[in-house]
Order: structure tokens, then C-alpha cells, then sequence
């Protein structure tokens, strides 16, 4: 029953793992841009007395934020408003609402609490399931799912995160691929944003122990199969005791350049974190592409798979 964050004319305010609940007792504002700039990240807005986030006027950014159980998510008035890679569900009246005549509020890659047809639109659609959001916002494409994580359906195991993370490393035996550069660029590509947390990520190391491994890399020569690298996590589809691989398709693997190869690599090793497809911008994304450094997806996913002594994914 508190009163709320306000922010004037030029002010600032950086909120970034916050979690901001149960206020606006004093204007029905919990935060209020009324003139400034505000970044808000990784945070929860949640159960105001009305409007989650007002602004009057100023700038606003929001990514990977749950905004949740309020009247109004966002609601903007005037300014400038984006709002990304978020979990917007559950706002009784509007999970985002954009009152200027002209303009619009750019708002892609957010999931509204409906993976299959996304947000209501005021004036517009009568049924669904989703936040309401008004006229004027971008808001596709929107996201099916909150988080990309790939995710056992299958008995006695169904239920748990697929991956070959054991005590956050995962150990590889790689003595039969050519692609070795490609899958050392990939292994760099991870442990670099795992060291950047501090040392919270997940270690990729290689082992000259093939039994006691997590995964094998090898390649295959095939012009008629339908991949360029495969991840097969053998755990889950056996009796438990086969190692898991990591297959490059040399027919297809040749034809591309090192970036391509160095992205395939990355998203195997992507699904050997636990991770699954998720959209264009990401190495996590079902297309092949030269991207090689991680998408915004990409790293929610990890860190909310593995960041933290108690992993989400463990």
C-alpha cells in the first residue's frame, strides 16, 4: 500500500532484477514517467492499485520484464514507449494501453498470455484469451511461449529439462569431426556468456574419456538427410546409458562458410544447454543463418536456465 516510483523532468531511473508489487496507493500510479527516462529489466511489475507503468510524457523501455495483475500494465499517454521479450498476462483491463491519436508504441516479441493468438485487440476482436491491448501498438511477432526451453513430454521422464548439463558443465568427446573450429567457436560462444555472469554459467569442456562424456561430436556424409547438425539427446529416448551426439552433416556442412558453421555448432550446442527454436534474431532460431553472438532470446533463456546456485533447469 505504498505510493509509487515517480519520475520528472529530467530525471532517470535504471531498474534492472526488481521486483515492484503492490503499490499506487497514493495516484493509482506505481511507476510514473512524468517527463524522464526510464529503463526497466529482468523484473516484475505486479499487483499495482491500477497502472502498473503510467507516463505522462518521456521515454520508456522495458525488456524481459513480467508484467502481471494490474489494471493497466502500461498505459502511455504521450512520449515514447518499446517494450520487448516480456510476459504481459493477467492485467484485468488493458496489458498495454496507448492513448495518442498519432504515432505507435512498438511492442514485438512479448507473449500476452496466449501462445496462439496473442493479444486482444480493443475495437477489433471480441474473444480470445490473451491482454487486452488498445489501437496504435506493434505488436507482432509476437511470442507463442514465455520461455524457449526444451522441455520432456514423455514418461518416466516427462517433465524435465533435455539437456547434458550435469553439475552446470557439460563434458565432450570431439575425435572424429572435421568441424572442429566451428564447434570450438560455438563452445566459446557459450562459456563466454557464462563467465560474463560471474561464473554462473555453464562450463563446456572437452574430454579425452569417451564413456564418462556427456556428449560425442562426430560427423556424417549424407546428401539425403534433412540436417546440417542434429543434437540427439539419447538419454531421454533409451535406457539412459547411451551418450548423447552432436552430428555435422559434412554434404551440407562444406557448402558453407565458417559463420554459417559456427552458427549451426552454437545452436547444437544450444540444445545441449536445454534451450529450443525460438525466432529470427537468435542462434536459437529453426533457420540457418552467418549470425555467430547470441540474440536477446537466446540469453533470457540461458540465464534462466542456469544463472544462480539453484539453476531453473537443473
Amino acid at each position: 500500500n505504498w505510493g509509487m516510483i515517480e519520475v520528472d523532468t529530467g530525471g532517470s531511473v535504471a531498474l534492472n532484477f526488481a521486483s515492484i508489487r503492490y503499490g499506487g496507493a497514493v495516484s493509482t500510479k506505481m511507476i510514473w514517467n512524468n517527463g524522464g527516462g526510464i529503463t526497466i529489466s529482468n523484473s516484475e511489475i505486479a499487483t499495482s492499485t491500477n497502472n502498473g507503468i503510467y507516463q505522462t510524457t518521456g521515454t520508456i523501455a522495458i525488456l524481459a520484464c513480467d508484467i502481471h495483475d494490474n489494471a493497466y500494465g502500461l498505459y502511455v499517454n504521450n512520449g515514447t514507449a518499446n517494450i520487448g521479450s516480456s510476459n504481459i498476462h493477467s492485467n484485468s483491463s488493458y496489458g498495454v494501453y496507448y492513448a495518442p491519436l498519432t504515432g505507435s508504441l512498438n511492442a514485438p516479441y512479448n507473449y500476452w498470455g496466449d501462445g496462439t493468438w496473442g493479444p486482444r485487440i480493443a475495437l477489433v476482436q471480441t474473444s480470445g484469451v490473451g491482454d487486452w491491448i488498445s489501437t496504435g501498438i506493434n505488436y507482432t511477432p509476437y511470442l507463442d511461449r514465455v520461455r524457449y526451453i526444451s522441455v520432456n513430454t514423455v514418461p518416466p521422464r516427462a517433465g524435465q529439462i533435455i539437456s547434458d548439463v550435469h553439475n552446470k558443465t557439460i563434458t565432450y568427446v570431439a575425435t572424429s569431426t572435421k568441424y572442429i573450429y566451428a564447434l570450438w567457436d560455438g563452445v566459446g560462444t557459450w562459456n563466454a556468456h557464462g563467465a560474463s555472469l560471474g561464473g554462473g554459467g555453464v562450463v563446456i569442456s572437452t574430454s579425452t574419456v569417451a564413456t564418462t562424456s556427456d556428449l560425442w561430436v562426430s560427423d556424417t556424409f549424407s546428401p539425403s538427410a534433412a540436417f546440417v547438425g542434429v543434437y540427439t539427446p539419447n538419454y531421454f529416448t533409451s535406457s539412459g546409458t547411451q551418450n548423447d551426439t552432436l552430428i555435422f552433416n559434412d554434404y551440407f556442412m562444406q557448402k558453407y562458410g565458417s559463420s554459417t558453421q559456427q552458427d549451426v555448432s552454437t545452436h547444437e550446442l544450444g540444445h545441449a544447454l536445454g534451450l529450443w527454436h525460438s525466432y529470427s534474431g537468435n542462434i536459437m532460431n529453426s533457420y540457418i543463418s552467418t549470425q555467430t553472438a547470441l540474440g536477446i532470446q537466446d540469453i533470457l533463456d540461458y540465464d534462466y536456465c542456469w544463472v544462480g546456485s539453484t539453476p531453473n533447469c537443473r
